[in-house]
């Protein structure tokens, strides 16, 4: 069994408070509807609790260990719904869809909260879902259960294209280095584990503490370092959200970061430039559980 923790995931709460409330739903019914949720949770669930501070839960039965879905990917799922007040469901679907016709926002902000490949209930107050109004089997101020599986997500065009370029550079990289040792792991990260901790591995919503350095993988030049406490690796750039848990405690590892999964085609500043694949060395001090 995984052990329930609190894990409220910041850059989540920001996207709910700005695109998903009903301002028909008062903060008191708010409140009781999360007070319900934690009472259910506590009496009935013994699987990871993600509690998002905007009463979002997020049980998640298996990890997924592929990065999350972005806006104009394909998202390859089903969903369940149901009503946490009885039980009843509502939907049972699949589809291979955009992230942004899934549903409300509420659930696809959840959805965006998960790692792909993983399994989840998703526990969404009535203020992030229908609100005050009645909707065929959905009474007003419904908290919302959603049973989702993540298979897979289908990356743009130009994702594609620009992946497969960043595969190709990093593996010149690796063969001009003369580097050995180096996994591929299924989402385009390519990674080595330099020392081994003592076997406590964090999960994606843990908090962790660690010492990094950045690099350009093009010219070598550092571009950033430093320590970071008692953080999310969900709130890291993609390929770190990937790279950290493959880390036990106490341990190392150098990551190989295609640029899709780091900063993009937007880059970060002035000091990221666009399509920037990028090296970084980690030490995981201290996983918080």
């Amino acid at each position: 069994m995984l052990k329930k923790i609190i894990a409220p995931l910041v850059l989540f709460v920001v996207l709910i408070s700005i695109s998903c409330q009903d301002p028909e739903v008062s903060d008191d019914q708010l409140l009781r509807e999360v007070k319900a949720i934690d009472a259910y949770l506590d009496a009935n669930e013994t699987d990871y609790i993600a509690y998002d501070q905007s009463g979002i839960r997020l049980v998640i039965h298996q990890f997924g260990t592929m990065p999350p879905v972005r806006k104009g990917q394909k998202l390859r799922a089903s969903v369940k719904g149901k009503l946490l007040s009885n039980g009843n469901y509502f939907t049972d679907v699949s589809f291979n869809s955009l992230l942004d016709s899934i549903g409300g926002s509420g659930l696809q902000f959840a959805i965006s909260a998960l790692m792909v490949g993983g399994e989840a209930s998703l526990y969404i107050p009535s203020k992030y879902a229908f609100g005050g109004i009645s909707i065929n089997d959905i009474p007003a101020n419904s908290t919302l259960v959603y049973e989702v599986k993540l298979f897979a997500v289908t990356k743009t065009e130009a994702e594609q294209i620009r992946f497969s370029s960043d595969t190709i550079a990093i593996k010149q990289y690796i063969q001009d280095n003369n580097l050995v040792g180096f996994t591929s792991h299924p989402s385009g990260v390519w990674y080595k584990v330099t020392d081994q901790g003592n076997g406590i591995y964090p999960k994606v919503y843990d908090g962790v503490s660690l010492i990094y350095s950045g690099s350009f993988l093009s010219t070598g030049n550092v571009f950033d370092d430093g320590t970071l406490s008692n953080i999310s690796p969900f709130g890291l750039i993609d390929g770190l959200k990937v790279g950290i848990p493959i880390l036990d405690e106490e341990g190392s590892a150098i990551f190989l970061i295609p640029s899709g999964l780091a900063y993009g085609p937007q880059g970060s500043g002035s000091s990221i430039p666009a399509n920037a694949n990028l090296k970084f060395e980690v030490e995981l001090t201290k996983v918080f559980k």
